[in-house]
């Protein structure tokens, strides 16, 4: 008999979830070379 439990992934820390972000409301162009995002 074959045990197939696996172990969970690690939490993702509540802070990087819920607190202020650096930078916000990422983008991708469409030809996917470029990135903009918008930082304080």
């Amino acid at each position: 008999m074959t045990d197939t439990r696996t172990s969970m992934p690690p939490l993702i820390p509540r802070e990087t979830l819920f607190g202020n972000p650096e930078k916000a409301q990422p983008r991708l162009s469409p030809d996917g070379t470029r990135l903009a995002y918008l930082a304080p």
